[in-house]
């Protein structure tokens, strides 16, 4: 029973996990950054004063193969796209729930465990090894 309740469990994980899925819509991957710098001119009022700083610029992040791919966006561009980044942050951790839920049911099997094996061959239903035939 308390197997058949677990099953039900995960079963019921796995499909909120799913409905959630479902839900998402657009997910962009990578970071939002908004910065503000100084540039390279010596005489420039950025260097004196903090609040002179240029930007703020808004820059969209992301890992393409092993390249760091950067875009700048536009203030609007940066709410368009602001909830498509959250978007992808909730599909990544509800997809580590799944890969979770799923390894907990493989963790749970025993069969084929080598306990279970030993006693199998215990009660005699595993087939032993002949030591015939087995020169080349």
């Amino acid at each position: 029973m308390a197997q058949s309740k677990a099953g039900a469990d995960r079963l019921k994980a796995q499909r909120r996990i799913a409905r959630e899925i479902a839900k998402i819509g657009y997910a962009l991957p990578g970071t939002l950054t908004v910065r503000a710098y100084r540039c390279g001119k010596a005489n420039c009022a950025c260097h004196g004063d903090p609040d002179a700083l240029h930007g703020p610029y808004n820059y969209w992040t992301r890992k393409v193969g092993s390249r760091t791919k950067t875009r700048v966006l536009t203030d609007e561009q940066l709410e368009d796209y602001r909830q498509w980044l959250d978007n992808a942050r909730r599909l990544k951790e509800l997809v580590a729930e799944l890969h979770e839920l799923t390894v907990g049911i493989v963790d749970a099997d025993t069969r084929g465990l080598r306990a279970d094996r030993k006693r199998a061959a215990t009660k005699g239903s595993a087939p032993q090894r002949s030591s015939q035939g087995a020169s080349r």
